[in-house]
């Protein structure tokens, strides 16, 4: 670890590396993609002849898992040098994957959303001990169950995922959306990130805030709340406006649930019930995952943001060394972004992963690392 290191930096699941499995029937949730080849993957986009084994790399890994698209992007110094579009931008791989098409973010969402928050608290317009239930008003949701530990939550301890909920305890409810909603009674396609804190004011806290870390997706929920409410703008026109702004990305939305509701400019993703049958709503509700998981953009232009943002939520220093990753995982989306002391950046994002698990993220990035450590010293 270097003096820039943050505790966002730990990456979102950090696993094992594991072996490459060839695909096989029932491995996965939703129904298996055609055996793929290397010779039939479709491979577009601008290149840097040093940064062919990286492709090589990932049209293996793919291959091996069964995924059928991935957006990849590489940058040093300020400089896009590789951006490249893997597979294919339909269920049914015929059609090649666009170059610079948006796709789900998962937990790299994270790192866009800490620098906005950043913005806010440079700006002093919020303060790192500012409690989160005075700034949204929560009073006015909560009911007699409260725990009165919510009171103490401060935007730094949803920073640093202190704000007291474990996941391993109590489980990750921001997943559990057909189950909140049928207790709201809010229809599935209407659900937001507030139906979600209405829902969490009426359940106990599991540890104290500040008390000790635990990997939290709420956390950043209500960070994406906090920048609503202090900015005056959706978060997603806030991160247009700013972060997205400063970083030159054109790219950036929030995903849709639903395949239907899509803008073009939005991959699809390999999970069920959406690449084997249609389900309106599916139960999987990206919206109110906003600050946690729910942005889109290119790899591209994840790559323009860790060219100006550190992955802590910093901007970037002239002259700074640095080393961070950070890894999404959720229902069809694998995601790895990772800043290196040698100046480069990268970014990759699948439109799959497996059943419940984050156990690709390690291997993805270990497979590119080793690609282009053989090519780095000769940039």
């Amino acid at each position: 670890m270097n003096k820039h290191r943050h505790s966002l930096s730990l990456t979102c699941l950090f696993v094992a590396a594991c072996s490459a499995v060839v695909l096989h029937a029932g491995g996965d949730r939703f129904k298996d993609v055609p055996l793929l080849t290397k010779e039939k993957i479709p491979v577009s986009g601008d290149a840097h002849s040093a940064f062919v084994p990286a492709d090589d790399a990932i049209v293996g890994f793919m291959v091996a898992k069964g995924i059928p698209a991935v957006s990849f992007a590489l940058s040093k110094n300020g400089v896009l040098l590789h951006s490249r579009s893997f597979g294919w931008g339909d269920a049914e791989l015929k059609t090649p994957l666009p170059t610079g098409l948006s796709m789900r973010l998962a937990s790299i969402t994270k790192p866009i959303n800490r620098a906005a928050v950043q913005t806010l608290l440079d700006e002093g317009k919020l303060k790192a001990d500012d409690r989160v239930f005075d700034l949204l008003d929560l009073g006015k949701l909560a009911n007699n169950k409260l725990d009165p530990r919510w009171r103490d939550i401060s935007i730094q301890h949803l920073l640093d995922h202190k704000g007291g909920w474990d996941r391993g305890k109590s489980g990750d409810f921001t997943y559990r959306s057909k189950a909140i909603c049928e207790e709201l009674h809010v229809p599935l396609d209407k659900m937001g990130p507030m139906h979600l804190v209405k829902w969490a004011l009426a359940r106990p806290l599991d540890f104290d805030p500040g008390a000790r870390d635990v990997y939290s997706n709420f956390g950043y929920i209500l960070l994406a709340c906090v920048i609503e409410k202090k900015s005056g703008k959706s978060f997603l026109d806030y991160l247009r406006a700013t972060v997205g702004k400063t970083s030159g990305m054109t790219t950036l939305m929030i995903s849709r649930s639903d395949p239907e509701d899509r803008l073009p400019a939005e991959a699809w993703y390999c999970l069920h019930p959406e690449y084997t049958a249609r389900e309106h709503p599916l139960s999987l509700r990206i919206e109110s995952k906003d600050g946690s998981g729910g942005l889109a953009c290119s790899a591209d232009d994840y790559c323009r943001f860790l060219e100006h943002y550190y992955i802590n939520g910093q901007p970037r220093r002239a002259g700074g060394r640095y080393s961070f990753m950070f890894f999404g995982s959720t229902s069809g989306v694998t995601s790895v972004c990772v800043q290196r002391p040698d100046g480069i950046c990268y970014t990759a994002i699948c439109n799959r992963r497996p059943k419940g698990s984050a156990e690709w993220n390690r291997e993805l990035k270990d497979a590119i690392d080793s690609a282009v450590n053989a090519v780095a010293d000769k940039l």
